[in-house]
């Protein structure tokens, strides 16, 4: 849980360094700062890298969660199928004791 908020929490952080940069192009462009300009480039940019990377691992975290949940749902349908092929042979009661 505490990964998943780090994530969360740098991810929009990222996004909103991405948009301090793009600001800051923008404002270097209308001052006609050249360092200003790259200043909110670099910062945009790394801004977007962060996000990126922080979005991934969060993509990556719940794909697996996925994964394991319909993982434990297959392996509680075949235990539920061999449950019912058990009673209808007879060789397991209704209250879970085997004949």
């Amino acid at each position: 849980m505490q990964q998943e908020i780090l994530d969360t929490t740098m991810a929009s952080a990222g996004a909103k360094a991405t948009y301090t940069g793009a600001g800051t192009v923008t404002a270097g462009w209308l001052l006609s700062s050249e360092a200003a300009v790259l200043y909110g480039i670099v910062i945009g940019l790394a801004g977007w890298v962060v996000q990126l990377i922080f979005s991934f691992r969060k993509e990556r975290r719940e794909a697996a969660a996925r994964r394991d949940a319909e993982a434990a749902h297959k392996a509680d349908m075949r235990e539920r199928e061999l449950r019912i092929a058990l009673l209808e042979t007879g060789r397991l009661t209704r209250t879970g004791d085997e004949a």
